[in-house]
């Protein structure tokens, strides 16, 4: 009814790669925000 299950896990696998990818950049970018001299209110959002 919803297609192959072998591309139905393909797909799940894949986006559980891709998922992973994008939470290993957000740490990243989150502790380049938190060490950065910025000091605004601009900063403070960005940061929360």
């Amino acid at each position: 009814m919803y297609g192959d299950m072998t591309t139905v896990h393909s797909d799940a696998s894949y986006l559980r790669t891709r998922a992973e990818d994008m939470r290993s950049r957000a740490l990243q970018l989150t502790a380049q925000a938190e060490g950065m001299n910025w000091n605004s209110a601009a900063a403070q959002a960005f940061r929360t």
